[in-house]
């Protein structure tokens, strides 16, 4: 029996599936900012979750993602070529061809997009690895008078992949907890059409860059979760210092009546948290509120 070499040329995971699929990517990944060390632990066996963290990371950090946009352009910066595999005549007529439509044939739907074209743009985006782990693209076969060529790849979100086999749960397989060395799949709990119902995905349809895999890991090491400490603190010192401009320093302490109940209570704290905060803030009649400042400073005192 031989194998079938014919490309698949339907796109398998299509825009008009977004709807499915998407609220996995922006909608289901809640990110806590008041318990670091919970989001960290987790960064450590939760590839689906990470992913949306190193997005912010990127986003909200200049100097991670200015960081990683070096490094992208210094590798599209290299020069490069198709090596024959010898010296033989036929050997290089075929690396000649080959780098031929990489160069010339590769993703021509990119001519009037973007900044960067063809090989580079896929390149680009493949290089996305470097600070999540991993990049998924889908490649899109086409034919030309003369050869198979590509006519574009696709990328797709990390989210939405699984490299594992093994159910810990439904939706949270893909876990560093289970080994993550497997052929490329959807990840469980998510049904789409085309899809097998393991989940499997052609390999000759995707391509999948993994940066520097651990013990095989096809999620990769990202570099965004080693900056994950340093760009949070970077973050908090910045907002903190940005409050205390505002608002100059002290503790804010919130007084109820005896015998005030819970809620009588929560609505204390809640506004003595709000005028730590905000430039205004409301209170009950029966709540005190007092700023506390340093030795040197003036306290605020205010019955309402």
């Amino acid at each position: 029996m031989t194998a079938n070499l014919e490309p698949d040329l339907k796109e398998i995971l299509t825009s008009d599936m977004a709807f499915a699929f998407m609220s996995y990517v922006y909608n289901a990944i809640q990110i806590p900012t008041n318990n670091l060390s919970a989001v960290w632990n987790r960064l450590r066996w939760d590839p689906w979750y990470s992913i949306p963290v190193y997005r912010d990371i990127e986003e909200k950090d200049d100097a991670v993602s200015s960081a990683l946009e070096t490094r992208k352009d210094g590798v599209l910066a290299k020069k490069r070529r198709c090596l024959p595999a010898s010296d033989k005549p036929r050997d290089k007529k075929v690396a000649a061809f080959i780098e031929e439509t990489l160069e010339a044939y590769f993703d021509p739907l990119q001519s009037t997009m973007g900044i960067r074209f063809g090989l580079d743009s896929t390149l680009y985006e493949m290089l996305d690895a470097v600070g999540k782990g991993v990049s998924v693209g889908e490649i899109i076969w086409g034919n030309s008078p003369d050869r198979v060529c590509i006519q574009a790849v696709k990328f797709k979100p990390q989210h939405l992949f699984a490299f594992g086999e093994g159910n810990i749960g439904g939706a949270w397989t893909a876990s560093y907890l289970l080994p993550q060395d497997g052929p490329l799949r959807v990840r469980p709990g998510l049904l789409l059409p085309n899809i097998p119902p393991d989940g499997l995905l052609p390999e000759r349809k995707f391509v999948v860059h993994t940066y520097r895999p651990q013990y095989s890991n096809r999620w990769g090491t990202p570099l965004d979760r080693r900056c994950f400490w340093l760009s949070s603190f970077k973050r908090g010192a910045v907002k903190a210092w940005l409050r205390f401009l505002e608002k100059g320093s002290g503790s804010v302490v919130a007084k109820w009546r005896d015998g005030a109940t819970d809620e009588e209570k929560q609505a204390a704290l809640d506004a003595a948290l709000k005028i730590n905060e905000e430039a205004a803030a409301a209170t009950s009649e029966s709540t005190m509120v007092e700023v506390m400042e340093p030795p040197g400073g003036a306290g605020l005192q205010r019955d309402g």
